[in-house]
């Protein structure tokens, strides 16, 4: 990380190295816990292996979900592609880019 920081060939706040300094801070900072991952890693897949039940319970091929929509689908060893479709709701959370301000994601962007 030294390296990439100090070198500005590397773009650092451009490719958002921000944002992983963060998340590295973050896991040394709190406790882990390796029991409470094992659950939720449990439950996910839990939820993901109901997927192809409901499909087939529904006689259906293919969920068709916004591209800003969550799923466990690749948990549960389900095909997922994110195709964008439509635009965000009004509501949506505003994404800017932290390198220069863009706007990434947010309210009627397609």
């Amino acid at each position: 990380m030294a390296y990439t920081i100090t070198k500005a060939d590397e773009r650092y706040e451009e490719f958002g190295m921000k944002n992983f300094e963060a998340a590295s801070r973050a896991l040394s900072e709190y406790e882990t816990k390796p029991e409470r991952y094992q659950a939720s890693l449990d439950r996910r897949l839990h939820i993901g292996k109901q997927i192809p039940e409901l499909l087939e319970r529904e006689q259906c091929d293919v969920l068709v979900v916004p591209s800003w929509t969550e799923t466990t689908a690749n948990t549960g060893g389900c095909p997922q592609i994110s195709i964008p479709i439509g635009k965000y709701p009004s509501d949506f959370r505003t994404k800017s880019s932290p390198s220069d301000g863009r706007l990434l994601e947010g309210p009627g962007i397609p």
